[in-house]
């Protein structure tokens, strides 16, 4: 499913911490799970610590997360670990999030579609260099997906090269695919320019910014 013409909200905050609490009592929890904040505040280090400076970026979620995949612990506790609070994050700063998801995205207020990326062809309806950013690390990070884990016959290697190969094609030019908590690749023409850390990717961002 998804939601065509939706807004930018128009909200203005100072620091991360004055957006985790909106959305905590918007969607009223205690608090965001830490997994989605490392993951928005990577971002935010990637657009130089500003805000705004999310505001109309394209951020296709992989794996993104879902109400219908919410889990119980032993002690039959609900967990929304696994909610949607990465793009849920990004709208509320005025991102464009893009969330994908084989789970329950209904009613969100964020793009979404549903869609199982096991399949070669899920991202085939995105447009070619359109997107800003991909991230990956709820899906295929160093914790994959436990709804992927729990599937049998799954070669994530595969899923993997697939993903790569697809978000390659959707990126814009210099767009960054974040898989890995510590890898950058951004692409470059036809190929990826892999980062081993953050710092390298930004002394690499540095240098072109810099004059002759």
């Amino acid at each position: 499913m998804s939601i065509d013409g939706i807004l930018a909200q128009d909200k203005s905050y100072e620091n991360p911490g004055e957006v985790y609490r909106n959305v905590e009592i918007k969607y009223n929890i205690a608090e965001i799970p830490h997994r989605a904040k490392l993951q928005f505040e990577r971002l935010l280090r990637i657009v130089g610590n500003k805000l705004e400076n999310l505001r109309d970026k394209k951020v296709l979620d992989l794996g993104c997360g879902s109400n219908s995949s919410q889990l119980e612990t032993a002690q039959e506790e609900y967990e929304r670990h696994y909610e949607p609070w990465l793009c849920r994050l990004l709208y509320e700063v005025g991102a464009r999030p893009i969330g994908i998801d084989i789970g329950d995205l209904d009613n969100e207020e964020f793009e979404h579609y549903s869609k199982d990326l096991v399949d070669k062809a899920a991202l085939d309806f995105i447009d070619d260099g359109s997107i800003d950013f991909v991230n990956a690390l709820s899906f295929l990070g160093a914790t994959p997906s436990p709804a992927l884990l729990a599937r049998d016959s799954i070669n994530t290697e595969q899923i993997e090269e697939n993903l790569i190969k697809q978000s390659l094609r959707v990126l814009k030019d210099t767009g960054l695919y974040l898989e890995d908590i510590n890898k950058i690749y951004e692409r470059n023409g036809d190929a990826f320019i892999i980062f081993n850390s953050f710092s390298e990717y930004m002394r690499s961002v540095r240098s072109r910014e810099s004059p002759l």
